[in-house]
């Protein structure tokens, strides 16, 4: 799960538990953000414009779907 300030660049990741949960502490309450997961044989999901509040846990779920198979 990576987390992107639009705004300033910065970015940061961090893994899923077992059950998929995640979590990112202390976000800066400023900038738009960009929220994208990706696990290998699952399509990429994204969303942009995020904006957070000082004070606040927002829940962002996801769902993730089958990848396309690929040749090589």
């Amino acid at each position: 799960v990576t987390l992107k300030n639009a705004d300033t660049g910065q970015v940061r990741s961090t893994v899923t538990d077992t059950s998929g949960r995640y979590s990112f502490n202390a976000v800066p309450p400023t900038g738009k953000w960009t929220l994208s997961v990706e696990l290998q044989g699952f399509a990429p999901q994204i969303r942009e414009g995020l904006e957070f509040l000082a004070n606040t846990k927002p829940e962002i779920n996801f769902q993730l779907g089958v990848g396309t198979v690929q040749e090589r």
